[in-house]
Parts: structure tokens; C-alpha cells; sequence
């Protein structure tokens, strides 16, 4: 998969090439011939989801369980970690936080060293992040609330089945969508 971020100045497109590494390109190159080759890094694991571009950080998971931090204006490591199993989908960035979930659970790690702050027994998909809480999709409609400092379970929420939910790293609005093609937002400062 592709993904785009940077500047407004110097756009970027960036994706990861499944078994070798990861690639930026200049969004803005001439039509007319191929385009300008940033950086590629080496990540040595099969990448089958797509990077994360943030402000000043391309995030990349491995099947092979490999989490990487590139920088993402040189493509040098700023940071990697060692999950022992393989990602489930692409990870998230909220804030000073970042997220992925593998098979041994949903895990949060700090956005600057990559240091790992808490984990989750549950794999699930970040939803959002508000100032104290980590809300993650657990599956069957099901919400988890987890404390944003040590990630134990602070409340659960179910929407029931056929709701799908949308991932949101800016702004702290939770959205869903149901079956029947309605969208709604939903008041997460309730307890």
C-alpha cells in the first residue's frame, strides 16, 4: 500500500516493498520521467500493510514481528522493536504514543524511543486516543477503554454486530458506521 505525508512544501509518497524495505518518493516529481528517488531503507521482513507517514516519522510493522521508526524526511532507523509475532495491520500514532497489535495483544510504545510502556492482553484496532484513555476495537461491536498511562481496562462498550469503525489519529473523534449506512460520532467523555 501507498501512503502520502510531509510538508506541504515537499509532499512525499512512501511505500513498502514486501520483502525488502521501504521506499520514499517526491509527490511533486515531473510527469514526464520517473520519479525522484528520496531514500529506501532496508527493514528485512516481509511487509504486507502499510506504513503510517506522521509529521517527522514513517512507522512500519513486519510480519516477522519487526516495528520500525524511519525518519522520514533521510529513511535512517530512528528506532525498531522485537514483537515475537507478526503484525496484524499497519500500527497508529496518537500524540506521544504509538500502537500496534499482534497476536500477543494490543502493545503501546513511546512515539520519541520507541520504549515500551504497557501492553494489552487483547489484539484489537485503535480507534483513538483521548487524554485518558486508548479506545481499541476488540471485535463483535466491542470497545475496549484502556488507561492511556498503563493500558488496564478502565471500561467496555458494545455497540453490537455489523457496526465498523473508523481509525482517527488527529483529533480525538470516535466515528462508526452501521449496516445501514448511517454515520454517527459518539461522546466518549461518558462514563
Amino acid at each position: 500500500s501507498v501512503v502520502s505525508g510531509g510538508s506541504t512544501t515537499r509532499p512525499m509518497i512512501y511505500f513498502a516493498e514486501e520483502n525488502a524495505g521501504v521506499y520514499a518518493y517526491a509527490a511533486d516529481s515531473s510527469s514526464s520521467g520517473a520519479p525522484d528517488h528520496a531514500w529506501a531503507t532496508l527493514t528485512y521482513g516481509l511487509n504486507k500493510h502499510a506504513p503510517v507517514a506522521l509529521d517527522d516519522t514513517v512507522l512500519l510493522g513486519s510480519d516477522e514481528g519487526d516495528f520500525w521508526a524511519l525518519d522520514r524526511v533521510t529513511g535512517n532507523v530512528n528506532w525498531s522493536v522485537m514483537s515475537g509475532s507478526p503484525l496484524l495491520d499497519s500500527p497508529w500514532a496518537s500524540g506521544d504514543q504509538v500502537y500496534f497489535a499482534n497476536g500477543r495483544g494490543f502493545h503501546c510504545h513511546a512515539r520519541e524511543d520507541g520504549q515500551h510502556l504497557w501492553s494489552y492482553e487483547r489484539p484489537g484496532q485503535f480507534l483513538v486516543r483521548r487524554p485518558d484513555a486508548v479506545y481499541l476495537y476488540v471485535g463483535r461491536g466491542t470497545v475496549h477503554a484502556l488507561d492511556v498511562n498503563n493500558g488496564k481496562l478502565l471500561r467496555t462498550v458494545s455497540f453490537g454486530e455489523g457496526v465498523r469503525f473508523l481509525t482517527n489519529m488527529t483529533d480525538g473523534i470516535f466515528y462508526a458506521v452501521t449496516q445501514g449506512g448511517f454515520v454517527f460520532m459518539v461522546d466518549l467523555g461518558i462514563q
